[in-house]
């Protein structure tokens, strides 16, 4: 949901980029947009993106870049990129970017952070060309957090996936917050990672003993609570 920071943002954009004369329709989308007025900022967006991908590659890029760098102000980066301009524009633009050279981090960093493809693999192939690349490296933590939440959401009852792939997964995320230099971050992941791990090896633990003990309610001798396999 947009927020009254993300309008006064998108107000603050139009004016920087106005000042380049091909974006003048990125411009008025974003003045637009950030008072409110949806459907005549589309329009503008839709002819800003006609023109823009007849450009060079390297014209298409500078906007990328900026665009990008600049969509990390907003809560809500969808609101200053939606859907059209990613996907008739920004995301092709990476692409070609990733195969012209191969060796960028960036390309990567971005096509992870906007969820394209496998996010955790390009989110991996921009920290082996770049280990300082903080963001890389948070997002990718953060999607292994999102993905052991889900598999522990049904807990105690429940829990979903294999829980061995999952410590394994905390043993990457381990490896990626042991190498951050965001002091405050790591030690909010490492702690997050700890709950995760207690989790799923009290997860362990249980099953263990259901299988051989006690049998859960219901369930037959020799049966054990499901994690998914």
């Amino acid at each position: 949901m947009a927020t009254n920071s993300d309008m006064d943002t998108l107000i603050f954009l139009a004016a920087e980029a106005k000042k380049e004369d091909a974006w003048l329709e990125f411009s008025r989308f974003c003045e637009l947009r950030g008072r409110g007025v949806r459907a005549a900022a589309m329009e503008q967006l839709g002819k800003f993106i006609q023109a823009a991908v007849a450009w060079s590659f390297e014209k298409r890029l500078a906007f990328s870049q900026w665009a990008l760098w600049r969509s990390r102000n907003f809560r809500d980066d969808r609101l200053v990129l939606p859907h059209p301009i990613r996907e008739h524009l920004i995301v092709p633009t990476l692409r070609m970017w990733r195969e012209a050279s191969p060796d960028a981090p960036d390309p990567h960093l971005w096509l992870g952070l906007l969820g394209c493809d496998d996010p955790s693999h390009h989110l991996d192939q921009a920290l082996k060309r770049d280990p300082s690349c903080e963001l890389a490296r948070q997002k990718f933590t953060d999607l292994i957090f999102r993905d052991i939440a889900y598999s522990q959401h049904e807990l105690p009852g429940f829990y979903l996936g294999r829980v061995e792939d999952d410590l394994k997964e905390l043993e990457k995320a381990s490896e990626l917050v042991s190498g951050s230099k965001a002091e405050v971050w790591a030690r909010g992941a490492q702690r997050r990672i700890a709950v995760f791990r207690a989790r799923a090896e009290d997860w362990m633990a249980l099953r263990s003993r259901a299988n051989n003990v006690v049998p859960f309610p219901g369930m037959r001798p020799g049966e054990v609570p499901s994690d998914g396999k």
